[in-house]
């Protein structure tokens, strides 16, 4: 039996360009089924402007021997023109085995935007800013990320510049940082 089975269709309908994904029983990279139960994960993704994509996936599913529970989804919205918005919200949630040596599922929630502007000779300033929160019922476990960016994008270069500003809601002080990153490709 095949350990992973995958299906995709794509197409356009009234117009609109959309694409479905489905991925059965997959449980990643070099990683064998351990359990007796197949997962599910499907992603729609619309295009009803040549500029903007909408798109929304679901995954069911569970991993371990013990078939925790792992469900996730999302929905997504993006406008690339000269002007780029784009926006994620993930939520989910996951079996595990708390403190007290008992089976509970955790709720946890994500959410990033991100807005930014094509500038003459391949530049792009960015703006950012994300929130996860691993545990919807432990304020502790929040976290925060505001992000300020400048990118050269060459052909077969790229350099970027980032200021991040982390909030911790737990202990753990907040953070500033600067990042410098250089891509080539080949």
């Amino acid at each position: 039996a095949p350990e992973s089975v995958e299906i995709m269709l794509s197409g356009t309908v009234a117009g609109l360009v959309g694409s479905l994904n489905a991925a059965f029983c997959h449980h990643g990279v070099s990683v064998t089924d351990n359990n007796k139960r197949k997962d599910i994960n499907a992603r729609l993704i619309v295009k009803p402007l040549r500029s903007l994509q909408l798109s929304g996936a679901y995954y069911w599913g569970s991993y371990g021997t013990e078939n925790f529970t792992r469900n996730r989804w999302t929905a997504a919205a993006c406008w690339d023109n000269h002007l780029i918005l784009r926006g994620e919200v993930i939520g989910g949630t996951t079996g595990m085995v708390n403190e007290e040596g008992k089976v509970a599922d955790v709720n946890s929630l994500g959410y990033y935007i991100i807005g930014g502007w094509h500038l003459p000779k391949h530049i792009d300033i960015v703006a950012r800013y994300d929130g996860w929160q691993t545990d919807m019922k432990d304020k502790s476990t929040r976290l925060q990320d505001g992000v300020i960016g400048l990118a050269w994008n060459l052909p077969h270069f790229r350099a970027q510049a980032n200021y991040i500003f982390t909030n911790y809601y737990g202990e753990k002080p907040n953070n500033h940082s600067f990042q410098i990153m250089l891509t080539g490709m080949f």
